[in-house]
């Protein structure tokens, strides 16, 4: 299959494309075009939903991977392959939601790591615990509480029970942890 777009010509016969670490045959790429074309009443997220569940594109949990699939289609319409419905401003929020500003303690804390034993790691569950990590974050971090795709665990760095830091991983944090595993041990 050949056809033009902004980029030239694009020949889809062979062609992989990786994002977001999934593969994208040529054929994957056609039935994202055949299904905007048949179904142009969808909306953006509706249409990441049904491309999701037609090629199986899923977290480990099971859930489509809407975020990551919005952002494939727009790269896709960006170099002219397909052409996405209009936002629909209605649906877009109006607003960030406000974390509350936390009042803690900012003095400096000094000793070495075994005057502060046994340090360990808690989970922030969800609710109060979460929101409370969120807040730290958004008020102590440069970039501010960010959010991140796929799945992800955040955590407190604890003293005891007092409170010294926040962490979070994500899936992208796993993957590359398992990367760097093969790649020691490919090393002479």
């Amino acid at each position: 299959m050949i056809f033009l777009g902004k980029e030239g010509i694009h020949i889809m016969n062979r062609t992989i494309r990786v994002f977001s670490g999934r593969k994208f045959s040529s054929k994957d790429i056609e039935l994202i075009r055949w299904i905007r074309k048949t179904y142009p009443k969808l909306s953006r997220k509706e249409l990441a939903g049904t491309i999701c569940e037609l090629l199986g594109w899923l977290t480990p949990a099971g859930r489509a991977k809407i975020q990551q699939c919005l952002a494939f289609l727009e790269k896709l319409e960006g170099e002219g392959i397909i052409e996405l419905p209009p936002l629909d401003k209605q649906k877009q929020r109006r607003c960030a939601v406000k974390i509350p500003e936390l009042k803690v303690s900012t003095e400096e804390i000094r000793g070495e790591a075994r005057d502060f034993e046994p340090i360990h790691l808690e989970i922030a569950r969800p609710g109060e615990e979460l929101k409370r990590w969120r807040a730290y974050v958004n008020q102590y971090h440069m970039l501010g509480d960010k959010w991140v795709f796929g799945s992800r665990l955040q955590y407190f760095i604890k003293s005891r029970e007092k409170e010294l830091g926040c962490l979070q991983f994500s899936a992208s944090a796993w993957a590359l942890t398992l990367c760097l595993v093969i790649i020691t041990r490919n090393q002479p």
